[in-house]
Formats: structure tokens, sequence, C-alpha cells
């Protein structure tokens, strides 16, 4: 039997969550002394809800618990994935590759593209990513932009080949 998924907005309640959260999304964040932590994030939510709206922002309970956030932004032509971040004990048992499925599969019902930045060195969503029919649109120094064509997008439109993210 599949575990139950819910989504709720944030609330006050969770600003210890949250904060955990984002300690934990980024390697090296949780040696930073707590106010330095909250200042990040708080500067981190200011950006991307002024970037993407704060409606996509949502937190992911599994089975009840908090187990993550996910924060998307609904265009005209596409969804940008700005986030999915778990916390480390939800991590590799595939509560990331469902919700990436939810938003891949309303992004197909809407006929939109999705996409996302992820850091280079993140192989394990970056895996999970190239699975899921992503490819590379653009490459930097820290971060790939990766996009996912909807499957019925224009007919004679050039798509690079989606053997890879390389």
């Amino acid at each position: 039997m599949e575990r139950a998924l819910q989504f709720r907005t944030p609330e006050e309640r969770d600003a210890g969550f949250l904060l955990d959260l984002f300690s934990s999304a980024a390697p090296g964040r949780d040696f930073l002394p707590p106010p330095l932590l909250e200042m990040q994030q708080q500067a981190q939510h200011q950006q991307w809800s002024e970037l993407w709206g704060g409606n996509g922002n949502v937190v992911v309970e599994f089975d009840g618990v908090p187990a993550g956030r996910i924060w998307t932004a609904w265009g005209t032509r596409d969804v940008r994935l700005v986030d999915i971040a778990l916390l480390p004990e939800f991590r590799g048992a595939g509560l990331g590759g469902r919700l990436l499925g939810n938003v891949c599969e309303a992004a197909d019902v809407a006929g939109m593209d999705v996409r996302l930045a992820v850091a280079r060195d993140n192989i394990a969503a970056l895996a999970l990513y190239q699975r899921s029919g992503f490819v590379m649109e653009e490459a930097g120094a820290v971060f790939l932009s990766l996009r996912r064509w909807h499957e019925s997008a224009a007919v004679g439109v050039h798509r690079p080949s989606r053997g890879g993210l390389t």
C-alpha cells in the first residue's frame, strides 16, 4: 500500500522544521550559527517569493509527519520547479520521485514543460531528473538548467536528445 502524501501551506509552527530543512539541504550549512542560518533562510524565502510568488510553496507531509517542501511556479508556458527539499531521513526512498512525478503529470495535463535548476554536484537529483526525461538547457559554473518537454508539444520543434545531462 502506498503511503499518504499530504500538502499544506506553511504555518508559523513550521519555523523550526523549515530551518532544519534549509540547513540540511546543502552541505556545510548545518555548521553555521542558528542566527546566520535563519537570516539566510529568510533571504532565500524573500527572494524566491519575489521571483516566483509564494502560492506554490507547500509543506509535504508523509504519513502526517513534515518531511519536506516543494515550491512550484506555474507560468503560461511552463512550470518552474523552484525547489524540492526533503529531510535526510526521507531521502532515498522514492519520495522525491513521487513529488517530481506529481509535478510532471500535472504539467502534462496542462500541456506545459517543466523547468528547474539543480546544483552540478547533486548527483542523486541529477540521476532522478535524467530518469524523468529532463535534459540540460544550460550549464553554469554551479547550477545546471534542465527542462522536460511536454510530450505533445508542437511537432517540428527541434529538441535536444534526451540521452543525458552531461
